[in-house]
């Protein structure tokens, strides 16, 4: 007996009413089990799609689980920002709230605000971890990019960030470098296995002390996704880098950064980051804007 389910289209991360990362979310998926997900997953192709379910518990509003073509992943960015576009375009209302998720890295803070009519999203990130690179691990990423180190932006070491998984960051001096990366994906698989990273979210950077604005592309084989449109994520790792770099001549408490990517792709999409200082910590919160573009229904055996 078919089970028929409807899925939305949504554009994440727009710039405007432009671009974005085409997302999928589907809104009850409680009759809906694992394997059936990914088979959802895999079919609508998109690089990820969200499940909701019922809240489990008096902590969260919602559960939700998050699946690409290769697999299920801990969390994601631009699918909790399509999720809850959505949600407050189905609510109806025009007041400020705040929502709650569970995910498999934990409860996360979600605030949804209107302003001029249009709606935007802001989660909290689980806290960033940033890890060092040893040089060897460095040379075997310049290659498989067919980089050298004065493509490097002086005074920004390559790092390790973490918000639930693993990513290199990859500070280039040019968007024209940025442009250009032709990663060879067999030997990123390979070292970022042996890093247990998924990726590599390579940037260039142009600001100072509080504000700041860069331009981005994600590469995660290791989920199943070779190069992401735009990843909200990696976006607000490189929120806290900044913050704990000293190269930057950073000595305030808080920064916003605006990471543009997807041009690469004709899909132009904006993700507004704010990172704070609190205590020994850094608070990060990644936020962005979407558009619903359509819905389809799959029939589920």
């Amino acid at each position: 007996m078919n089970n028929p389910i409807l899925i939305y289209q949504v554009q994440a991360f727009t710039d405007g009413k432009l671009g974005g990362s085409p997302t999928g979310v589907i809104l009850q998926a409680d009759r809906v089990n694992e394997s059936q997900m990914q088979w959802i997953a895999t079919t609508l192709n998109a690089s990820h799609t969200a499940f909701v379910t019922a809240a489990e518990g008096q902590d969260c509003d919602i559960n939700i689980r998050f699946f690409t073509p290769g697999g299920e992943i801990k969390n994601c960015g631009h699918a909790t920002i399509a999720t809850h576009f959505l949600l407050a375009m189905k609510q109806g209302t025009s007041q400020d709230y705040a929502a709650r998720q569970k995910t498999q890295t934990g409860i996360q803070d979600v605030q949804i605000c209107y302003q001029a009519g249009s709606i935007s999203v802001m989660f909290e990130q689980n806290e960033i971890i940033l890890s060092d690179v040893e040089n060897d691990i460095v040379q075997e990423l310049l290659a498989l990019f067919d980089l050298s180190s004065s493509d490097l932006l002086e005074q920004y070491p390559i790092r390790l960030a973490s918000p639930g998984a693993n990513r290199f960051l990859l500070p280039l001096k040019s968007q024209e470098t940025l442009a250009e990366l032709k990663p060879t994906f067999p030997a990123m698989r390979t070292l970022c296995k042996r890093t247990k990273s998924i990726g590599c979210f390579a940037f260039t950077l142009n600001g100072s002390d509080n504000k700041w604005e860069a331009w981005g592309r994600m590469f995660a084989p290791m989920i199943g996704v070779n190069e992401d449109i735009v990843n909200g994520n990696s976006s607000g790792c490189l929120g806290a880098y900044l913050m704990r770099l000293p190269a930057t001549g950073h000595d305030d408490n808080a920064l916003t950064l605006t990471v543009f990517q997807g041009h690469g792709f004709g899909l132009p999409g904006k993700v507004t980051v704010k990172a704070i200082k609190n205590g020994g910590q850094i608070k990060t919160f990644v936020g962005g804007t979407a558009m619903v573009t359509g819905e389809t229904t799959l029939d589920i055996k």
